[in-house]
């Protein structure tokens, strides 16, 4: 086996796992470099108030908020 092959193959195992890791995303509070929680806001939907899943900063009082369809956002 050639030492390039060796190589490719070495580093394809060793990004194997964290590729795995990647799938479960944990958001970032971009304020306080936390890990975000799992909560459940409520947010206006057109004439409609209605809960929402998102993640939130565990920091108290900070407005930051996280799902994957809005991104990151402020909740007032």
């Amino acid at each position: 086996m050639k030492k390039d092959t060796f190589v490719m193959q070495s580093a394809s195992l060793v990004q194997g796992p964290a590729l795995l890791r990647n799938k479960t995303l944990q958001p970032l509070c971009h304020e306080h470099h936390l890990k975000m929680r799992l909560s459940q806001v409520p947010l206006q939907t057109g004439s409609k108030l209605a809960q929402t899943l998102v993640y939130a900063c565990p920091e108290p009082d900070c407005l930051i908020h996280y799902n994957s369809s809005r991104g990151y956002f402020p909740v007032v």
